[in-house]
């Protein structure tokens, strides 16, 4: 795809870019973010040569379930360009091509920049562009790889993501720290200009913390210069009224309410009291909402399918004696029969097309792909196990109708997978993940550029449990976490 044939709106985010040394590209997901980005980079690294007389390479910092649809674009859109891939079992070859400068472009998942990053400062390797996709990777300023990918050298910045700051909107600062960190240097002013607080107390003392947002505008027009908002089918500006996709078929929503079984009844009750009483005892204490959610996330597993409560052992190491002990942990499995896959499978049986099935949890994904084989309904999962070839083989044989059902784990499908939508308009979530930002992507698998039909989001409801809530109040934060549980 040549610059002249990207679309309009797309050429006008590369122009605007071309004005700046960085830019943040905040577009809704499916609008061709990527494309953009790769127009950028390829002019910008001309004016690079021009500038300093050296034709530096460009390195692409993203997620690795999104590098099959980085090298396909990049073949379509610069086939001129050499490109590679770092290889997770033979990082020392990418490293050494990296020294050598044998490639046009550098692709590398966000974790290992953390383990190369010292390599390439020692080796003073310098990039013409960063690319970082999905830049709210670094939306937490404390963490090895934000710290690690703001070390790296260039002379242009690219970040892309529809939600930059991740579930948080103070962390924006880190992503804009990278981008112009003169301008945003100091996080704390940052939040105070940007950011509403409000002190806590507990039992150690009290801390601040940020509830909310405040001097949106003029933040935004601060940022005006380097900062691109494309949406597919609302205003984004003046120049789209109605999106820069109206053409795109709506979404409708759909919910369908089951009973629980008996036993898995049974169970939840005991663990939502179980919960509630812990999130009683502890929500005093700042620190613990990871660990709520955790308990959270169990819950809304064994909605899913009948439980099987086991406890596993752990074997830890006592700080203070150093002496070995076992520790009990409690292991959800997930077995039939499950109410959620029957309804799940009627809707199949009425669809007369393929149809993608989302959850959260892989024993549920393993469990339904069993259930619909054994009914004789061909299905494949997609998960964190699926290996990377296997990846794009199962992607390729779903556009080609090999088979029906195609179950995916949101946080392994939720990024960088294409070309479903051209097959695909009905998505049926088992169960939702925590983070609001991974639902919707999971959504825009085929919300996007070639669909033709209405997309149909089916959400299969367990009544009287935390299902309906936790739809509405979904970011996983401590103060969701006590409303989905009725805890005020």
């Amino acid at each position: 795809m040549a610059f002249k044939e990207l679309y309009e709106y797309q050429q006008e985010d590369v122009q605007k870019a071309l004005k700046v040394k960085a830019f943040l590209n905040g577009s809704d997901m499916g609008t061709g973010k990527t494309h953009t980005a790769i127009a950028t980079a390829i002019e910008w690294r001309e004016q690079v040569r021009k500038e300093t007389g050296l034709l530096l390479p460009i390195l692409v910092v993203a997620p690795i379930n999104t590098f099959e649809s980085w090298a396909q674009k990049l073949s379509e859109q610069a086939p001129q360009l050499k490109y590679t891939v770092i290889d997770r079992l033979h990082r020392k070859w990418f490293m050494t091509d990296l020294y050598n400068l044998k490639y046009d472009v550098y692709i590398m998942h966000w974790a290992a920049v953390r383990l190369v990053i010292d390599e390439i400062i020692h080796d003073d390797i310098m990039f013409s562009v960063v690319i970082g996709d999905e830049i709210h990777n670094i939306a937490n300023r404390n963490s090895g790889v934000s710290t690690a990918f703001k070390r790296l050298r260039c002379f242009r910045k690219y970040a892309a993501s529809g939600t930059a700051s991740g579930s948080v909107p103070w962390n924006l600062w880190s992503v804009l720290n990278w981008l112009y960190p003169t301008q945003f240097s100091d996080y704390w002013k940052f939040c105070g200009k940007y950011a509403v607080s409000e002190q806590e107390q507990h039992y150690s003392g009290s801390y601040r913390k940020f509830v909310g947002v405040k001097n949106v505008a003029v933040l935004h027009h601060i940022m005006e210069d380097y900062y691109s908002k494309h949406l597919k089918k609302r205003q984004c500006c003046e120049h789209h009224p109605e999106g820069v996709m109206p053409y795109l078929p709506d979404k409708t929503y759909e919910k369908l309410y089951v009973d629980l079984n008996k036993e898995q009844k049974r169970i939840y009750d005991e663990m939502f009291e179980k919960m509630v009483a812990w999130v009683g005892e502890h929500q005093d204490q700042p620190l613990v909402a990871k660990i709520a959610a955790s308990k959270l996330s169990r819950l809304m597993q064994i909605t899913t399918a009948t439980p099987i409560i086991n406890v596993e052992y752990v074997t830890k190491i006592d700080k203070e004696t150093d002496e070995r002990y076992d520790e009990p942990k409690e292991v959800v499995n997930l077995a039939l029969p499950s109410s959620k896959m029957d309804a799940a499978y009627e809707v199949i049986q009425d669809l007369d097309e393929p149809v993608i099935v989302f959850t959260s949890f892989k024993k549920a994904a393993y469990l339904f792909h069993k259930y619909l084989n054994d009914r004789g309904v061909d299905s494949r999962v997609l998960s964190g196990d699926t290996p990377k070839v296997e990846r794009e083989h199962l992607q390729r044989q779903f556009r080609d109708r090999q088979f029906r059902v195609f179950i995916a784990v949101i946080a392994a499908a939720a990024e960088g997978m294409d070309g479903l939508q051209d097959v695909c308009s009905t998505a049926i979530f088992l169960n939702r993940s925590l983070s609001a930002y991974k639902n919707m992507q999971a959504e825009d698998r085929l919300h996007r550029g070639g669909q033709h039909s209405n997309v149909t989001i089916v959400d299969i409801i367990a009544r009287d449990t935390i299902d309906g809530e936790r739809l509405e109040k979904l970011d996983g934060s401590w103060a969701s976490i006590k409303k989905i549980l009725g805890i005020e």
